[in-house]
């Protein structure tokens, strides 16, 4: 009885350390399928340099000192996630809604330098970085149209004041009306000259690679040993 018993016992043991054994490689095959599946894609940063505006910029008037720029600073890497920008990336990239390109994006105004860091993610190295330039090509393109629509307000403006001095009948305008229109014409000079200067508001920008994008690593606690 105890002979018929014997190999029974110890093949149902057998069985079972078989069975623990495919237990924990599938337990851990889950759990590395898991840590792939929520690491997320690839990323890549580009860091854009801002150049700094003269005091009479259109963007922030009045600009000066540290505190100021730092202002700057911030509202910029705001403007990199604006409609105006995530619709033009979302054309480029072929993206099907803003909100899409936005979710894939971590924008970073430095606190201590005119600088921005936009960081991208993508399915891999290559759709992460193009990404990321995508999204300085439109912050260029979109601030260089909005700095000519302000300056073509302002110049206007002070184009109407030109007229109206111009225009006017009253002896005492008329007779301060030619110095002061002079002035005027100078203001405006100064801010189509600020403008051609400023351009797109960027002084550098450090474009992402190949070699500085990163793929997220598998956590060696998830390895099956």
């Amino acid at each position: 009885m105890t002979d018929q018993n014997g190999p029974s016992l110890l093949g149902a043991m057998s069985r079972y350390r078989v069975m623990c054994a495919l237990i924990v490689w599938a337990v851990a095959i889950l759990s590395v399928v898991a840590a792939l599946l929520t690491a997320g894609g690839a990323t890549a940063t580009a860091t854009i340099g801002l150049r700094t505006p003269q005091v009479d910029n259109v963007l922030v008037p009045g600009l000066q000192g540290d505190a100021s720029l730092g202002r700057y600073t911030a509202q910029r890497a705001r403007f990199v996630t604006s409609d105006e920008v995530m619709t033009v990336v979302a054309d480029t990239i072929g993206a099907s809604s803003t909100s899409s390109v936005r979710s894939r994006l971590e924008v970073q105004a430095s606190g201590t330098a005119n600088i921005i860091t936009v960081t991208a993610e993508g399915t891999s190295k290559r759709r992460a970085i193009d990404l990321a330039l995508a999204v300085v090509d439109a912050y260029g393109r979109q601030t260089e149209i909005q700095v000519a629509d302000r300056t073509a307000a302002a110049v206007d403006a002070l184009q109407a004041q030109i007229d109206a001095l111009v225009a006017s009948t009253d002896e005492t305008l008329i007779s301060s009306a030619e110095s002061t229109v002079s002035d005027v014409q100078l203001e405006i000079a100064d801010l189509q000259a600020t403008q051609a200067v400023f351009g797109n508001g960027i002084e550098f920008v450090v474009e992402p690679t190949t070699r500085s994008a990163s793929t997220p690593s598998l956590p060696l606690r998830a390895l099956p040993g």
